[in-house]
């Protein structure tokens, strides 16, 4: 009894912290509205279409969860804005990235890895209106979800497969934990396509510009950053979430920070996330101000045109 209360009194305290968060800071890309679940002794009150408030065009967004996982899913990304760059203070530069990608007649391209039902894609979606957001989802039934949670979205296409550090087939390791802990495993007979991150930005160019990657792949990041990491350094940002908490004495992050390790990045870990940054020189020469410090990742990239996808796919 007192354990449901505690529960409760911490859900519904967030979801007032977040609304104060909202209102006080115009940092805050949303305000989740409808109210989080309630324990009742051995029952759940679920809400499972949940309403969130997008601050800049006042559009009310519906989206469905099915039980409490999920909920702690929409919490993180809705109530805390783990995704929320506004906060790093290497923002300006991110920002700058982002708008001269606009200003050349290009789309910033994110890219997220890991979709589960398209919770991180409608918040990436809201946060940045002019962007062009590939979402990969290897399960069946979250791809389908997630398509149905991005349908209103034009500039979103969700994708069923895997991300890897190469092209090739898997299949769905289930270990019982829920819908957003569903994890590959290389298998040729495997039923999921895996795809690499160089032909996504391949199928994207020259329209599309790489701006964000963002990766939650459950322990499968140890395959992604063996090798072909050439693409690392074309992403202003990567946010990715690391599993060695959940895989014990196997070096899981090993190849994502030796991969990373070789590029000029700042590295800031918030929550579960861990942020890198791409640093660079001052830009004025790209036509932005003198005192704007941009990503040159995308500039050079705007450079290259239509030599995007190659370029990318050729390092290892």
């Amino acid at each position: 009894m007192v354990r449901n209360i505690l529960v409760n009194l911490r859900n519904y305290g967030q979801w007032i912290i977040a609304a104060g968060m909202f209102l006080l800071s115009k940092e805050r890309t949303v305000l989740a509205v409808t109210p989080p679940p309630i324990v009742a002794g051995q029952r759940l009150f679920l809400f499972r279409t949940q309403r969130v408030l997008h601050r800049h065009d006042r559009k009310f967004i519906a989206l469905t969860i099915e039980h409490a996982v999920e909920f702690y899913v929409f919490r993180n990304i809705f109530y805390n804005e783990d995704y929320n760059m506004a906060r790093l203070r290497q923002w300006p530069g991110i920002k700058a990235a982002y708008e001269h990608i606009l200003a050349a007649g290009r789309m910033p391209l994110i890219i997220d890895c890991g979709a589960n039902i398209g919770l991180s894609a409608v918040y990436f979606a809201l946060a940045f209106p002019a962007a062009r957001i590939v979402a990969v989802e290897p399960h069946r039934r979250n791809f389908a979800r997630a398509v149905a949670a991005t349908r209103g979205f034009e500039a979103v296409r969700v994708i069923q497969a895997g991300i890897a550090s190469e092209p090739g087939c898997a299949r769905i390791v289930d270990p019982g934990m829920s819908t957003d802990a569903y994890r590959t495993e290389i298998a040729d007979e495997g039923d999921v396509r895996m795809v690499g991150i160089a032909d996504l930005l391949r199928d994207e160019a020259p329209s599309a510009v790489p701006f964000v990657v963002k990766i939650d792949i459950e322990g499968f990041e140890s395959n992604l950053f063996a090798k072909n990491t050439g693409w690392i350094d074309d992403f202003a940002l990567l946010v990715i979430e690391l599993h060695d908490w959940m895989l014990p004495r196997q070096s899981n992050s090993r190849n994502f920070l030796r991969a990373v390790s070789r590029y000029d990045r700042d590295f800031v870990h918030i929550n579960e996330n861990s942020f890198s940054i791409k640093n660079a020189p001052r830009a004025a020469h790209a036509g932005l101000p003198e005192t704007a410090d941009v990503p040159i990742g995308s500039l050079a990239d705007l450079e290259r045109g239509t030599e995007i996808a190659p370029a990318v796919a050729t390092e290892s």
